[in-house]
């Protein structure tokens, strides 16, 4: 069980976790994430190696995450819903759809 707001550190390997218990970063050699939460626990912003990814949410769905972009604003990735549940990913190529999201996967990263 983890307790919030520590580090642990094995032989190469660091994991910090922030007050609520969330994980916080990983790192290890040569690799750095790092995560920021919003006032309801959801991810909102993602380091990863230096690669910023923001997840935009739907207040309408629940919070669920309807697009993610990197730091200059380009979309990455989009979410499509049907009924609630996530139907599947939207491509970067307009007009085409991933459905491996299908089956009530849902994309609360």
């Amino acid at each position: 069980m983890m307790r919030a707001g520590i580090s642990l550190m094995t032989v190469d390997k660091n994991f910090s976790y922030d007050t609520t218990g969330q994980q916080a970063s990983a790192s290890y050699s040569g690799y750095l994430l790092q995560q920021y939460y919003d006032g309801d626990r959801l991810r909102g912003e993602k380091i990863d190696n230096g690669a910023a990814t923001y997840y935009l949410r739907s207040s309408v769905l629940g919070g669920q995450v309807v697009a993610e972009i990197n730091s200059s604003g380009a979309l990455q990735r989009g979410y499509v819903y049907l009924d609630g549940e996530l139907f599947g990913r939207a491509a970067k190529q307009p007009g085409q759809l991933d459905p491996s999201g299908a089956g009530g996967e849902r994309a609360r990263e």
